[in-house]
């Protein structure tokens, strides 16, 4: 689990703005700072900005891109493909690298391996699973509540993941409480590892 929030600057622009992992609060509240260079400045974990960007670039959709500074396509995902790029990453490579997500080159024979799970007004979340080992590795993006109920570890960047138990539960629901008091759109990443021979098309509702 990666939670964050993506808030409006007085541009009348979206841009995520703080971000809650690994149990940490990372707040922005200069606007003049990128969230990106704040995560990198505080030591945020690699491993885990590595996870943050590969989520967003593969489960957002083709629509939404970046053009230097200038994004076009779903404001929210746009606002997240920028927090990948001040990050360090580009969000084009990491699609076009992964398989059954890229379209184009010795990997696109592989694009009908990878399914994505529209976002919904039911749902509220997108999920987008690929080829990942033996299996599948299913990536998550939506509403903070109905990612957190699904979620039972969170990821520490450095160890892999820990368990998510009732006292760390609260604590990330609490963030997230304060996170929405501020007026800011509160969203979640996640991801979980399918077997091989899984069945994507079952919509279950405890895992997409």
């Amino acid at each position: 689990m990666i939670f964050f929030n993506v808030g409006t600057l007085t541009a009348n622009k979206m841009t995520v703005r703080t971000l809650f992992c690994n149990l940490v609060n990372y707040l922005v509240d200069d606007p003049s700072v990128a969230l990106g260079e704040h995560l990198i400045k505080e030591g945020c974990p690699d491993g885990l900005k590595e996870l943050i960007a590969k989520t967003i670039a593969i489960d957002t959709m083709n629509e939404t891109t970046l053009d230097g500074d200038s994004g076009s396509g779903n404001p929210t995902e746009v606002a997240l493909l920028h927090l990948v790029q001040d990050m360090g990453f580009d969000c084009q490579e990491i699609r076009s690298n992964t398989k059954g997500r890229s379209d184009q080159g010795a990997l696109g024979k592989y694009l009908e391996q990878g399914k994505i799970y529209e976002f919904s007004s039911a749902r509220k979340m997108m999920s987008w699973a690929v080829p990942h080992g033996d299996g599948y590795r299913l990536y998550c993006k939506g509403a903070s509540e109905v990612v957190l109920s699904r979620c039972t570890s969170y990821a520490d960047g450095i160890n892999g993941t820990q368990e998510l138990d009732d006292e760390k539960l609260k604590q990330a629901q609490e963030v997230g409480l304060s996170y929405a008091r501020r007026g800011m759109r509160c969203l979640a990443l996640a991801y979980r590892d399918l077997p091989n021979g899984f069945d994507l098309d079952n919509k279950s509702t405890e895992f997409m």
